[in-house]
């Protein structure tokens, strides 16, 4: 597994079917930053995969960060989950910027 700062943003490209090691990564930090999540070589159809997914964004979530996961998908299979999947790392970092100046807009009203 891959893990590195990628700008102001924790990037993370986990081996070929081991998306738990990314949630057992996230369980284990007590501080957290919007992350990038690499999908490239995971097959997100394979039974389990969605579920660890949802719980890495929820855990970010309820951190206050942010998470996207970077891989192309087909229209059905955007639709038939619901997280954030871009199909690059430009448009990933470009997501979490909106992001973070959407929460910091709300936390100013």
């Amino acid at each position: 597994m891959i893990i590195k700062n990628l700008d102001s943003y924790l990037y993370i490209k986990p081996d070929k079917a081991k998306i738990q090691e990314v949630e057992m990564y996230f369980n284990s930090k007590s501080k957290l930053s919007s992350s990038i999540i690499d999908l490239v070589k995971i097959d997100i159809n394979k039974e389990g995969v969605t579920d660890s997914l949802k719980k890495i964004n929820n855990f970010l979530n309820a951190s206050n960060k942010s998470c996207v996961f970077v891989k192309q998908l087909s229209i059905e299979e955007m639709y038939s989950v619901d997280l954030v999947f871009l199909p690059t790392i430009k448009e990933a970092k470009d997501f979490l910027i909106m992001d973070e100046i959407e929460r910091d807009l709300k936390k100013k009203e």
